[in-house]
């Protein structure tokens, strides 16, 4: 099963990843590269995750997941085609959770070295009320579970355990 953790900045996916890899034994670990770095790199990197076809597999953020998202506000992002979009949403060994930021939301952000620009970080803060409606508008349509930053930690981790096992 692969576990997909979504969610804007700030909302606990990193440390939601950690505790699950200190459970379940075989699993990799991918964390989010960022925006996209130059055009056409962001199919490149769907294409390598692909390849790498990990069935055991924590990504914390998924680049056909995030990047529609934050391309809404970042307009010279490039497209992923619809085929790559359906294709991944329609393997059954993934499992989406949402991760909700607390109410201090950007501000608890903690900046990524070599990931966060300063740029970048300045369009999450302006544009953080719309990249949250953007997530909570996927997550109706696509998340499996949700967690809230902070809340239950313990019970969640569990129900992601069961589910992923």
């Amino acid at each position: 099963m692969q576990i997909i953790l979504e969610g804007v900045d700030a909302s606990g996916k990193s440390t939601l990843a950690k505790a699950l890899l200190a459970e379940l034994n075989g699993y990799s670990y991918y964390s989010s590269e960022g925006p996209e770095k130059y055009a056409g790199e962001i199919i490149e990197r769907i294409k390598r995750y692909e390849l790498q076809h990990n069935p055991l597999a924590i990504y914390d953020r998924h680049p056909v997941v995030s990047h529609p998202i934050y391309s809404r506000t970042v307009l010279w992002m490039s497209d992923i085609p619809h085929a790559v979009r359906r294709d991944f949403y329609s393997r059954p060994d993934r499992l989406f959770v949402y991760c909700l930021p607390t109410a201090a939301g950007f501000d608890a952000h903690e900046e990524v070295e070599g990931i966060d620009t300063a740029e970048h970080l300045a369009m999450v803060k302006r544009e953080y009320p719309r990249l949250l409606n953007d997530y909570n508008e996927w997550a109706f349509r696509r998340a499996h579970m949700l967690y809230r930053c902070g809340q239950d930690f313990e019970a969640t981790v569990q129900r992601i355990l069961k589910a992923a096992r």
